[in-house]
């Protein structure tokens, strides 16, 4: 069996050579790729370091092996499946407990992954840990990497809780950092903004998501922000 999925991982890396270009990535990008199944072909270091198994125990394992919660890995597998079945890149934020005991909190690129005859056979993702970049640093490892398909654009994820107003992706930021448990002023701190702007995104935020006060706000993003 795993010398078919070996073979299989051959073939990845002898026509998408995005793969092998990307080990190049810097410290708190992860780069992993999987087939259709959802099991992992392969990883680099940093996502190895993740979830706590070297780079060889990751093939033939899925999600479901590394992340505590395993309604959070079955969404993880949903986004996975919504980019082979719209054929297109798209941004996911995720946000995990691994058996590892890390925590991560990422925005995942994830594009299809091609074999040789141009069929989709699995996704290629790359999650940046929020922790260490921004939306903005994203983009232009993005770019300098060329990890996007020629045909796609980058369609990042626009929280929307409840149906109700979207959040742009300056507030989609902010709410990381609250939920990995900052305060106001440690956010302003990490985004590099003054203290009352970042009041002000607060303020902005509780309207749009109907929300009276900071604790009510809080529980709202960590029931819903798995999506």
């Amino acid at each position: 069996m795993w010398k078919r999925e070996r073979e299989r991982e051959r073939e990845y890396f002898a026509f998408d050579n995005r793969i092998e270009v990307l080990f190049d990535l810097p410290e708190g990008v992860y780069l992993f790729w999987k087939g259709l199944d959802h099991r992992f072909l392969g990883a680099n270091d940093e996502f190895s370091r993740l979830v706590g198994v070297n780079a060889e125990n990751i093939l033939g394992k899925s999600y479901l092996d590394f992340i505590k919660n395993l309604c959070i890995a079955a969404k993880f597998q949903l986004n996975d499946e919504k980019v082979v079945e719209e054929n297109i890149a798209k941004g996911f934020f995720e946000y995990a407990g691994y058996v590892s005991q890390k925590n991560a909190c990422a925005l995942s690129v994830k594009t299809p992954l091609e074999d040789s005859a141009g069929s989709v056979c699995g996704v290629l993702g790359v999650s940046f840990d929020l922790a260490k970049y921004n939306l903005e640093d994203v983009e232009k490892i993005l770019k300098k990497f060329d990890i996007m398909q020629p045909q796609s654009k980058l369609l990042f994820p626009v929280m929307v809780i409840g149906g109700e107003e979207k959040l742009s992706k300056r507030e989609q930021e902010f709410v990381l950092f609250l939920v990995k448990g900052m305060t106001v002023k440690e956010v302003a701190a990490k985004m590099g903004i003054a203290v009352r702007t970042a009041e002000g995104h607060m303020n902005k935020i509780k309207t749009k998501l109907n929300c009276v006060s900071k604790s009510k706000l809080m529980q709202k993003l960590v029931d819903q922000m798995y999506y």
